[in-house]
């Protein structure tokens, strides 16, 4: 978040906690069709795409859409 994005750490934290706290959320996932993101899935995604979904859903503040965040994502890295 810091590197790529350019927040400040205290920033950095806010926004991962925040994250991390909605979309483990089983009733905010549910509300939103998704699927509850779990140890597994942080393990597995790299830190790069952690980092563009922190950005999109907190400081973006856009809404749990995983097709808008994936066409977002294309046009920031491809």
């Amino acid at each position: 978040m810091q590197k790529t994005y350019r927040h400040s750490e205290a920033a950095s934290i806010a926004l991962i906690n925040a994250y991390y706290k909605r979309f483990t959320d089983a009733s905010f996932c549910e509300r939103f069709d998704l699927s509850l993101q779990t140890t597994d899935f942080f393990s597995r995604e790299e830190s790069l795409n952690m980092a563009d979904r922190v950005q999109f859903f907190e400081h973006l503040r856009n809404a749990p859409n995983e097709q808008e965040f994936i066409q977002w994502q294309r046009s920031v890295r491809l």
